[in-house]
């Protein structure tokens, strides 16, 4: 750092420090100056370090994303001289400024949805000794049951001023003979997002500004609020994929009942004939299926037909148990001739209960026919055609 007196004054205007800052601080330009070189020269051996704690991250799929760094030499005096103004008798020298300033190497881990955290978190734990216990920076009206997991997973909780949300380790590595503290950060992508922003609008210089607060505040909830989307879409996503499978599952059952009904027809004592209806009537119900109403009561259906059918070994040998198989049940014998409508026995109370109204209203359009009573009133009237129409 040549003509020290000409970068002292450049430095100092640089990062908005007072012009007393390092008589208020009692450092020297000297003391900062060896500090200065004997950093940068090591630099080259920390990056290293970084490097190998990112591999090994990489190795958790809920990692999206990482950063490293090694801090530049600048800004590292700069973060002396702010320490000592904080605290005068803060004992930082070119002796022992690498164990005092624990984040000279820097490792950022970034992940999608906030419960990401927790797979990342035991892997930090399980692979790295720990310098001190994890500080999990929230904002003041976070989720009081996402602040509680911070604290079941041992972290220390601290409410940030400026709404910083992040997981702060300090983890040791010894790739050699000198032992390295680094700094690992975890948050999500619009955590990230937010404290990109506000670092390089606002910190550290104009941290009392009010018109940057009071819009990083916003800008910080919507980051917020963000995160809570993005977990609940991928809450929806295992719901929907749960439902497609069981609707692939009813499928499923649903073919194997119309299989099993046609091979005991076969086993029936009538007419080959009625045999040929009643697979007729089974024909039909190949298509897939609505798993709604006709999901409450199988063993009921199963029970009608039985009776109305003549068909009692079907419901005691094959016990069919499967929201499918009653709707093809219930469909068969509404197409039967001697049953013009659907007759499902009678529900429970509890059963009722549990069938959505609008369901119970729906017609069952496959079939031709309707579940729904006829509207009471006067009958259509035909239309007369035109006399000059009637040949």
């Amino acid at each position: 750092m040549k003509n020290q007196q000409m970068d002292r004054n450049k430095f100092l205007q640089k990062y908005n420090l007072p012009s007393d800052a390092l008589e208020k601080s009692g450092l020297t330009w000297i003391d900062l100056d060896q500090i200065y070189q004997q950093h940068s020269d090591n630099s080259l051996h920390l990056e290293p370090t970084a490097r190998y704690i990112a591999d090994r991250l990489r190795q958790v799929p809920e990692v999206h994303s990482l950063n490293i760094r090694v801090k530049q030499a600048e800004h590292l005096l700069e973060k002396i001289i702010r320490k000592r103004l904080a605290d005068p008798s803060l004992d930082i020298t070119k002796d022992n400024f690498s164990e005092r300033i624990t984040d000279l190497v820097g490792i950022r881990a970034l992940h999608l949805f906030k419960e990401d955290w927790i797979p990342i978190h035991d892997f930090i734990t399980l692979t790295w000794e720990l310098n001190e216990t994890p500080i999990a920076n929230v904002r003041k009206g976070d989720p009081e049951e996402v602040i509680q997991v911070f604290r079941d997973k041992g972290c220390v909780i601290n409410e940030h001023k400026f709404g910083y949300r992040s997981v702060h380790y300090l983890v040791k590595s010894q790739l050699s003979k000198e032992l390295v503290v680094a700094e690992l950060q975890v948050r999500t992508i619009f955590e990230e997002g937010w404290s990109e922003i506000d670092h390089r609008i606002r910190y550290p210089y104009d941290q009392e500004n009010e018109v940057f607060a009071q819009f990083l505040v916003i800008f910080n909830r919507l980051a917020g609020s963000a995160d809570e989307m993005g977990s609940f879409i991928k809450f929806l996503k295992r719901q929907l994929e749960t439902r497609d499978e069981q609707y692939q599952q009813d499928v499923t059952e649903h073919r194997k009942t119309i299989s099993a009904l046609k091979a005991q027809i076969q086993k029936l004592e009538i007419t080959k004939q009625e045999k040929e209806e009643l697979e007729k009537k089974l024909k039909p119900l190949s298509q897939p299926i609505d798993t709604g109403f006709w999901g409450v009561s199988l063993a009921k259906a199963i029970s009608s037909i039985a009776a109305q059918q003549g068909l009692a070994s079907v419901a005691a040998q094959q016990g069919l148990a499967s929201v499918a198989a009653q709707t093809a049940l219930s469909r068969a014998i509404a197409m039967s001739p001697t049953h013009g409508r659907v007759t499902v026995p009678d529900l429970t109370q509890k059963e009722s209960a549990a069938v959505p109204k609008e369901t119970l209203r729906a017609p069952i359009r496959s079939s031709g026919i309707t579940s729904q009573p006829p509207k009471k009133g006067k009958r259509r009237q035909k239309t007369k055609e035109p006399a000059d129409q009637k040949k």
